[in-house]
């Protein structure tokens, strides 16, 4: 039973780890870019807000140990603008 237990934490923490962004990833986002490249280097995002303008999608990621947060804004499908805080 123990093995199992310690099994099944490793995987949960090994999906964990393999979801994680960082800060590479994060920086090789780019004016112009398609949701699909987007989605390609940060995964889908954890909230997506809709207005007249378009769209903002919120990503976290980390640089070190530290959790950052990167809004990135879209518009006809495309990237217009973002910023990391």
């Amino acid at each position: 039973m123990k093995k199992h237990i310690l099994l099944f934490l490793v995987v949960i923490l090994t999906l964990v780890a393999c979801n994680k962004k960082r800060v590479e990833d994060a920086r090789r986002i780019q004016i112009g870019q398609s949701t699909i490249e987007v989605k390609y280097l940060m995964g889908e995002p954890f909230k997506v807000q809709v207005d007249d303008d378009g769209e903002v999608w919120y990503y976290n990621y980390f640089y070190g140990d530290r959790r950052m947060r990167m809004y990135i804004k879209i518009k006809n499908g495309k990237v217009t603008s973002f910023k990391s805080s």
